[in-house]
């Protein structure tokens, strides 16, 4: 009975939102043979990191800035600071790590702004954590996109571009004739175009874009001035042979055979736990746990580890699926007691991991998944193999609405992602990265929670 309600609520939902007409945007290119491997999205913009070190960025010409990081972790090796940019031919000169790494950037641009709050930040750190000083290496160089100058111009021909691209892609018919800046107004922007290690994991945070390249470096962009600010070290020798990186917020998560080490490039720490009960592999990571699995006797089992030193339970939550499950192919945190996961890119479980082992939801589909976005409360957005879009109901995982995502497709396999930033969201595709709005009408449609 319970479920012919929620049913029923779930029709009245699709009939409210029927004929609804949500237009789909490129804003990121990508080229065949290299494909987007880390990818974010918030107040600031859409950034993405490739297989071969490219770094791009739509940035929103209106961003929110964004509250700083204050969470912190036990550093226990420190960071080595390369050496810094002095104006835009020492950043492509000078910028490039001892291991080799060729991370290449364009000229700096604009005069030099205001500082941002984490230019001069020493948050202080909890007891026993080790925070190692940087000197600023940033540059003031006066550019020649200045707001005075041609800076208007400059960001109205690159919006221009990305209309047309996102145009010319939809045959001119397609998803959507509107213009791109007219949703969301912003410029596309190359912070780096080469790198022999790929870039692993890239955020914004206080106007300063942060990427992981490969596990050697961390490179750190002003999004203002439009060049390298500063080029870190890191020494992660023990996580040598490393097997996933995943990243959330602030917070990079490199896992290997050995333990997981976790970095904070804001805050400049890191901290190493070497917790491991069998061979792994990452679903998802949320700041302090991961969510992994591991097979043993033919016998899938997920877990969630709290990477937190100081917790002497360290296996939050274990579950073995189905001897008929073959393979666990997606897993994502869902608000704070929530996760969900999917068994052979078709069955979708939801658990309440803090409180049970029993799936509160459960549905297959008919079509592969292909990502998974948690960041909605009442609903869970999926992506699917046949470019589509799916927004489930919270408690009964039906199909409320689904969003065509032509001419996006997911043929190749590479690891996609689905991120949001409150009604903003974000993909990535074997055309490369593209976005939409999800209008107030969606969200206005509640459904129930678990």
């Amino acid at each position: 009975m319970t479920f012919g309600i929620m049913s029923e609520e779930v029709a009245r939902a699709s009939r409210h939102l029927s004929g609804l007409h949500i237009p789909v945007f490129a804003v990121l290119e990508s080229q065949m043979g290299d494909p987007v491997l880390s990818h974010w999205i918030g107040p600031d913009g859409v950034v993405a990191g490739t297989a071969l070190g490219r770094v791009s960025a739509y940035l929103f010409d209106y961003p929110v800035t964004p509250k700083s990081n204050s969470s912190s972790a036990s550093a226990d090796q420190s960071w080595q600071d390369l050496s810094s940019p002095n104006n835009s031919e020492s950043a492509n000169a000078d910028s490039t790590p001892s291991n080799g790494d060729n991370t290449q950037t364009r000229s700096s641009a604009n005069d030099s702004p205001k500082k941002t709050g984490s230019d001069d930040r020493s948050s202080a750190p909890p007891d026993g954590a080790y925070i190692i000083g940087v000197a600023d290496g940033g540059s003031d160089t006066d550019s020649e996109y200045d707001s005075d100058g041609g800076g208007g111009r400059f960001r109205q021909f690159t919006s221009m571009c990305v209309a047309i691209m996102s145009y010319i892609r939809c045959g001119g018919s397609g998803t959507s004739k509107t213009n791109v800046s007219e949703v969301l107004p912003g410029r596309y922007t190359v912070f780096a175009s080469f790198s022999h290690e790929a870039v692993r994991a890239v955020f914004i945070d206080s106007r300063l874009l942060y990427c992981l390249i490969g596990t050697s470096a961390i490179a750190v962009y002003d999004i203002d001035k439009y060049a390298l600010k500063n080029e870190y070290r890191l020494s992660l020798s023990r996580n040598a042979g490393y097997k996933q990186i995943t990243f959330s917020g602030s917070k990079i998560l490199v896992d290997c055979m050995r333990g997981s080490t976790i970095l904070d490039p804001v805050s400049k720490t890191q901290i190493s736990s070497t917790h491991r009960v069998y061979p792994s592999n990452v679903l998802d990571f949320n700041g302090s746990e991961m969510m992994c699995y591991y097979r043993n006797i033919n016998k899938y089992f997920v877990q969630v580890v709290t990477l937190d030193s100081d917790t002497t339970k360290k296996v939050l939550f274990s579950i073995a699926m189905p001897k008929s499950v073959y393979l666990v192919t997606h897993g994502k945190f869902w608000g704070r007691n929530r996760m969900v996961v999917v068994a052979d890119m078709l069955t979708i479980s939801v658990f309440n991991y803090r409180k049970m082992t029993v799936p509160v939801a459960k549905r297959r589909l008919r079509v592969d998944v292909v990502a998974l976005c948690g960041g909605f409360r009442d609903f869970l957005a999926v992506l699917t193999k046949d470019s589509m879009l799916n927004l489930l109901h919270g408690r009964t995982l039906e199909t409320f609405l689904q969003i065509p995502l032509y001419p996006a497709t997911f043929e190749l396999g590479w690891p996609y992602t689905l991120v949001n930033y409150d009604n903003v969201v974000s993909f990535t595709s074997d055309e490369g990265v593209y976005c939409l709005k999800l209008p107030r009408k969606v969200l206005s449609a509640r459904t129930h929670n678990l």
